[in-house]
């Protein structure tokens, strides 16, 4: 079937360069479109009007420029597409022209656009106003940076973390519910969409605007029919839309027990090229990218997560750390045609770790059924990585694209890690393990994504051929040296001594091919037809030598229990069609705010729905040291909805449905044990069948732009059909697991297996309005987070009901640039219910901080930082209650106080403390991590602004 597949994109190829030749011989010159007009008031031309060229589909920024002394605007070399333009003026009513379609090779001139003063009385030029902190442009809700105060300092993520429905958690940004995945500047790419490489490092004085909106396919921007599942982008819309200039910050520090902080960013854009470089040095468990490239994911998806979590799974936010990261991003349009975005990243980071946990069994219908177990683990890892990611666009013609993106990575490292775990039951010593588990990774990735786009002779018919590749190689080295006790002999031994000494090498690659074919039919002015088909084929091999250590002090003997070599290469192919109606399509253009309040705009919706035909086919082989086969194939039907509602220009409703059939993964198919911790063996299931998921999400968004709030709610809520989650046996006697392997008494060996359906949901109610008066703007929050979790122990089934719900309030001040300050509680309550033993667990945690940095006598500032935490219900010795003290003193010098010496203390009070609780399905577990304490440090640090003042208008948000 591939090569019949290969062989229509190579037809289809064909065709689109011949269509191009032609293009190219009919009128070789004028291959792309423009849009004019001109900007008058009481038949006046205005001059300098601010005037911003924006995609219609996500009110994305695509040129930004100002009328001339005859009221003149223009935007040349425009693709076909639909556009929008936005005029603003100081002093004047904005105005938005919507719905703009600028068909291949055509000049659009706009009738005379009239702008009306504003009903403001300017006075000396001071403009006492409330700025709209948030608004809804489309599909993309919109804050106006200069509404939210923030520090001369203050880098993106100051910014918005006080925005209404906007949170930064465990280094993930999250819009209204979803997680931003990912980010550009002006409307291009930035650092291959590393989200925190953008926030942490540019400065929030030079952002005019914060957009988040849902990022659609290049197959959906060329055919204009969304994406029924968009990711969530963040825009930062740098000042004057379309910034050209330098801006920067360096800063370093160093001070008690030797803690230092060095780094900075340096910007360069210009009108066809951008720059940017960032680096930070520190040992203060600061970052300057995400650690992403940093970890070896240990994710359902990831074949060598066989070997458990601490040999694969480097996180970098929990202990101590230090780390090395420096970075270059370059975007420049090369020509007319060809528009190139590149970066690369390299770093260095290292991780001590030392930590206590406390896991609570449920307990079971058994008479011994209270089970316990402590660890105390230590470990130290390094990882260095290398990073390159790149795209280009080359439009062939105005109906043709190509786009290539291109990436690789690199990764090695090694970690020591021992620790010392017992378990008791009844309050009586059952086993204990003492292992040391050294490793050693090499791991690269690479990945290459074509896609061939054309329009065809109708708005809103194309053809569209994708062509994905990936390779993946990862290779582990581990050496465990583990003594095990238990309270009596145990089976297969002379005592109750259990001593291992093995090296164990893991090989896994990971090769994958996709293609995918794509045609849209437009059968009405607001409906489409999609057509779509796609086929996948994984080849993936893993295979894993574990041997013990022999009397001839060589690693020289075989282990088959622990040994295999296993391949999986399953195949998927999908037929798709798909309905898309759009009741925005077609209308006319809207100019300014209609004059007879009447007049409201029309209620806009649009809708996709989707049904697909999916065979899978599950291949698998084992060749050593036995000798089985997989084979099973899957028809199923897929399928999802899509509806968006606009009530009005600052209302909307949106729901996602989508059903998907899920294949298990090679290491849920394998039966190799892992024995990583002895007394929690581990092994796959190659009797798996596939899971089914069913995922609903429902959003509601609500600005009011005259009182400066906003209400947003979402709820998820994910079912799954034949989940894949763990058959547990918990050994009441010495037994042996496949008649080889000894497994004490107390001692655990869990088994991949379909356990029925499983539920997860979360949901959230925000509300953020202002306090005028206070010059305050405060935020409510609840949100909720539920999972009904099946298992399967010794034999008798469960089900464990997981459940948190989190107030949080936190108001933050808009008094000026001098002045600033936030406060914010939060109280979580957690809780956990087990079908079978009817036992409920709860556990609170409540926090409080406030912050806030003062300029004060021209040159001098102040900040203080006063956080408190109480954790009740845990494990005795997890209960804490703790207050955490800082500040910072300094003075600002040299030229508009771009320089400033600082000397700061963190955690004065040395009672920082690192404590959580996790819920699985048959226990619970509390862990206390050792943190950074009290250190103080010196520092200077130098802002590099391109930006300044215009005029000197005072905008003052509530």
């Amino acid at each position: 079937m591939f090569p019949k597949i290969y062989a229509f994109y190579a037809l289809f190829f064909l065709f689109c360069v011949n269509a191009n030749a032609q293009n190219s011989n009919q009128n070789p010159t004028q291959q792309r479109g423009n849009i004019s007009g001109q900007i008058r008031e009481a038949g006046e031309p205005l001059i300098g009007v601010s005037v911003v060229l924006q995609r219609q589909r996500d009110s994305l920024p695509i040129s930004s420029i100002s009328s001339d002394d005859k009221g003149s605007f223009k935007f040349e070399q425009l693709a076909a597409d639909t556009y929008a333009i936005r005029l603003s003026y100081i002093g004047y009513e904005s105005v938005k022209i919507q719905n703009i379609r600028l068909p291949a090779n055509t000049s659009f001139a706009l009738d005379t656009v009239k702008m009306r003063p504003a009903a403001t009385d300017f006075g000396e030029l001071v403009v006492e106003a409330t700025l709209i902190k948030v608004q809804m442009i489309g599909d993309t809700i919109q804050y106006n940076a200069a509404a939210f105060k923030t520090n001369p300092d203050a880098m993106v993520e100051d910014l918005i973390k006080k925005m209404a429905g906007v949170t930064i958690e465990n280094g993930v940004v999250k819009a209204q519910g979803q997680v931003v995945t990912k980010i550009t500047i002006d409307g291009q790419d930035y650092f291959g969409d590393d989200v925190m490489a953008a926030i942490k490092n540019i400065p929030a004085s030079e952002v005019d605007k914060i957009q988040f909106f849902n990022a659609q396919s290049d197959k959906a921007a060329l055919t204009g029919i969304k994406d029924a599942t968009p990711e969530k982008g963040m825009n930062i819309v740098t000042k004057s839309g379309n910034f050209k200039g330098v801006f920067g910050k360096f800063d370093a520090a160093y001070g008690t027990d030797s803690r230092y902080n060095v780094g900075g960013s340096f910007n360069k854009f210009g009108k066809k090229r951008r720059i940017s470089v960032i680096g930070r040095a520190n040992n203060i468990n600061q970052q300057g990218f995400s650690f992403e490239d940093m970890t070896i994911s240990d994710g359902q998806n990831d074949p060598i997560s066989l070997w458990g979590d601490n040999a694969f799974n480097y996180n970098f936010g929990a202990g101590i750390n230090s780390s090395q990261v420096i970075g270059i991003n370059y975007n420049e349009r090369l020509s007319k045609k060809i528009k190139l975005s590149a970066s690369y990243s390299t770093g260095f980071v290292q991780n001590k770790n030392t930590a206590t946990l406390l896991r609570q069994y449920l307990p079971r219908a058994e008479p011994t059924n209270i089970q316990s177990y402590d660890e105390q683990t230590t470990s130290q890892q390094k990882q260095l990585h290398h990073r390159f990611a790149s795209e280009i666009e080359y439009d062939i013609d105005s109906l043709t694209t190509l786009e290539i993106d291109a990436n690789f990575s690199w990764q090695g490292g090694q970690k020591l890690g021992n620790f010392i775990g017992t378990n008791t039951i009844d309050s009586l010593f059952s086993n204990s393990s003492q292992t040391i588990n050294n490793s050693s990774n090499l791991n690269y990735n690479g990945d290459l994504d074509i896609n061939l786009s054309r329009k065809l002779n109708k708005p809103r018919r194309s053809i569209s051929v994708n062509l994905y590749g990936e390779l993946k190689n990862r290779q582990l080295n581990r050496l465990q040296i583990s003594e095990n006790t238990f309270a009596n002999a145990i089976a297969n031994q002379a005592n109750n001594q259990l001593k291992i000494n093995q090296l164990s090498q893991n090989k896994n690659n990971n090769n994958q091919l996709n293609t995918w074919l794509e045609y849209t039919e437009p059968i009405s002015k607001k409906g489409a037809l999609k057509f779509s088909y796609s086929a996948d084929q994984t080849l993936s091999s893993n295979n894993n030598r574990t041997n013990n250590f022999m009397p001839n002090n060589t690693y020289s003997g075989l282990d088959t229990i622990l040994s295999n070599t296993f391949n999986n290469n399953p195949f998927e192919q999908s037929a798709y069609i798909s309905y898309h109606f759009d009741n925005s399509l077609g209308q006319n253009p809207l100019i300014g705010a209609p004059k007879d309040s009447t007049q409201r705009p029309p209620k806009n919706f649009n809708f996709h729905i989707s049904l697909a035909y999916q065979n899978s086919q599950l291949k698998g082989q084992q060749t050593f040291p036995n000798s089985f086969a997989l084979g099973r194939s899957y028809h199923n039907l897929q399928g999802g909805l899509n509806f968006n509602y606009r009530f009005s220009p600052q209302a909307s409703f949106q729901i996602h449905y989508n059903l998907n059939p899920t294949l298990p993964n090679l290491s849920q198919l394998q039966i190799l044990v892992n024995n990583q911790n002895p007394l929690f063996l581990s092994s796959g299931n190659r009797s798996l069948r596939q899971s089914i998921d069913q995922h609903l999400h429902v959003n509601y968004m609500n600005f009011n732009i005259k009182n400066n709030s906003s209400i947003f709610a979402y709820i998820n809520v994910k079912t799954t059909q034949n989940y894949i989650g763990n058959s547990v046996l918990i050994a009441n006697n010495d037994t042996l697991i496949n008649n080889n392997l000894p497994l004490g008494k107390g001692a655990q060996f869990s088994q991949a297996a379909n356990l029925g359906r499983a539920w997860e949901s979360d949901g959230a109610l925000l509300k953020s309005f202002s306090l005028a008066k206070l010059k305050l703007a405060a935020n409510l929050a609840v949100f909720y987070s539920f999972s009904s979790l099946p298992a399967l122990i010794n034999g008798q089934k469960s089900r464990t009901n997981n459940g948190t719900a989190n107030f949080r309030l936190s108001l933050n001040s808009n008094i000026s640039e001098k002045f600033d300050f936030n406060f914010s509680f939060s109280a979580a309550q957690n809780l956990s219910y087990n079908s079978q033993t009817k036992q409920l667990n709860h556990s609170t945690n409540q926090s409080s901080s406030f912050n806030t940095t003062y300029y004060f006598a021209k040159r001098l500032v102040a900040s203080l930082s006063v956080q408190q935490n109480a954790i009740f219900g845990m494990s005795s010795g997890f209960n804490r209650n703790f207050l955490s003290l800082g500040g910072s003193f300094g003075f600002t010098f040299l030229k508009d106080n771009r320089a400033q010496l600082s000397l700061s203390i963190h955690d004065a009070l040395a009672q920082n403390a690192d404590i959580s609780r996790q819920m699985f399905d048959i226990y619970y577990e509390d862990r206390s991590t050792v943190v950074l304490r009290r250190y103080t440090l010196l520092r200077f640090s130098y802002r590099l602004n391109a930006s300044k003042s215009q005029n000197n208008i005072q905008f003052i948000g509530g």
